[in-house]
């Protein structure tokens, strides 16, 4: 199943971390720790189904009706739920909310001069959660056999994927594929020093693979140009190495977004000066609004001729193994999801929203924009 969650509300969003072929991916260092300019740091801890998606969600609505623009970090493994939000107000505290529990687990380094722990433990009833110890037991046993298991197959798959591109790169015309990429950035205005950020637009998980559409987004906001490109057996990540490089020689501002799952892969490129986005994406996710890119020219036909039955079997073995590792993480889902009605039916919601309420009015009333 494929999920595309479009930026309804306007504010940017993104993943956090990935399920990867090299395991699990965690920036949550990178968005919320030393250097990235966060304040005060809220990190919440609780089990699953306690609400610390809905509080982040909260947080962050609320922030935005104060003035302040916010980011959203969805989870990897379920999409729908949130992992972290930046909240952002002119002259005001850098912000940040994040879930402190695993598999990103936040340790705290500066207590209450800069983070501050959010036990949502304090409003279940453990007894109840007790009575459950073994249930609770074999449901999380069960859940990271399956996460063991698609990080397996997911590994397996990025092997083959490596064993594809180092067959391709000698079918490739890669000087004319240079100059087409120069070609694509020449009206890309040099700020002297290249600016980069590094995020990420999908995702593979217990809910299949998932898109966020916050490049095409800031693309129409500006009034720029959305590209689109297929894989075609590679080319079109290749293709984005070479856009990043001209953009890093020529002091482009630049957003980077890279694969979920073949990190070394580049699947989207934002300049924020001209509004233009560049995504290799299948083309059923593909926005209305777009222009293709063709990529067939640069590939030589006849070298490519001799390995092309080989590549092809290598990369549907590859989808192959991706589609196993899917399965596997669709079934954590539903040991997952089993434990937060688990949690879930222990929690006073009710003493909860009343702490929300009461953290929201103490973080925001005293500095609003």
């Amino acid at each position: 199943m494929n999920i595309y969650i479009e930026n309804d509300g306007g504010s940017p969003k993104y993943f956090a971390s990935a399920n990867s072929s090299q395991g699990f991916i965690n920036d949550f260092p990178k968005v919320f720790g030393d250097g990235s300019g966060v304040d005060r740091l809220y990190i919440i801890k609780g089990g699953p189904g306690t609400g610390k998606s809905y509080f982040m969600r909260k947080a962050a609505q609320y922030a935005e009706k104060q003035g302040y623009r916010v980011t959203y970090y969805h989870c990897s493994s379920d999409a729908a739920s949130l992992d972290g939000v930046l909240m952002e107000g002119a002259g005001q505290p850098k912000i940040g909310i994040l879930d402190g529990t695993a598999p990103h687990t936040w340790e705290v380094s500066l207590p209450g001069a800069r983070e501050e722990i959010m036990d949502l433990g304090a409003f279940w009833d453990a007894s109840a959660l007790r009575e459950e110890k073994t249930e609770i037991t074999r449901l999380t046993c069960e859940k990271s056999k399956c996460y063991a298991r698609a990080y397996r197959y997911l590994r397996a798959c990025g092997e083959v994927t490596h064993a594809v591109e180092g067959q391709l790169f000698s079918c490739l015309h890669e000087a004319s594929l240079t100059r087409y990429a120069q070609r694509l950035l020449r009206k890309t205005p040099a700020r002297g020093t290249h600016q980069e950020a590094s995020v990420r637009l999908r995702a593979v998980g217990m809910m299949g693979e998932t898109y966020l559409d916050t490049f095409e987004r800031l693309s129409r906001e500006k009034g720029g140009e959305i590209l689109w490109s297929e894989e075609y057996y590679g080319v079109g990540y290749v293709l984005m190495e070479k856009l990043l490089e001209i953009s890093r020689n020529n002091g482009y501002q630049t957003l980077v977004s890279k694969h979920p799952i073949h990190p070394h892969r580049i699947d989207g490129l934002h300049w924020p000066d001209t509004g233009r986005s560049i995504l290799v994406l299948p083309k059923e996710k593909q926005a209305g609004d777009s222009a293709a890119v063709s990529l067939r020219r640069y590939l030589d036909t006849d070298a490519f001729r001799e390995i092309r039955g080989e590549v092809r079997h290598s990369l549907h073995m590859a989808d192959e193994l991706k589609a196993c590792a899917l399965r596997c993480l669709r079934q954590a889902g539903t040991y997952h999801f089993t434990l937060e009605k688990i949690y879930a039916s222990s929690m006073n919601f009710q003493a909860k929203e009343a702490f929300e309420n009461n953290f929201l009015e103490r973080l925001f009333s005293p500095h609003k924009p």
